[in-house]
């Protein structure tokens, strides 16, 4: 598994079929880029998120409440 965080430079583990996505999996979800998310994060616009050291991550149910939130509203 720590050649593939290696070579994609995603975990495996942390991407949309887990129970948290880090900065890169939530991009990926998303089809946008890490760039994105991190302004998202930077202007108070991205899901709730919590640090573990250096990692951001995205509880699953919050980014999927924050997707339905979006799209009844109409606002990205």
């Amino acid at each position: 598994m720590e050649e593939m965080i290696e070579a994609t430079g995603v975990d495996p583990t942390l991407t949309a079929g887990s129970t948290y996505l880090t900065v890169e999996g939530l991009a990926e979800l998303l089809h946008t880029s890490p760039n994105t998310v991190h302004y998202w994060i930077k202007v108070g616009r991205a899901p709730s998120s919590f640090k573990v050291g250096r990692r951001r991550l995205f509880a699953r149910a919050d980014v999927d409440a924050w997707v339905e939130e979006h799209r009844e509203s109409g606002v990205a």
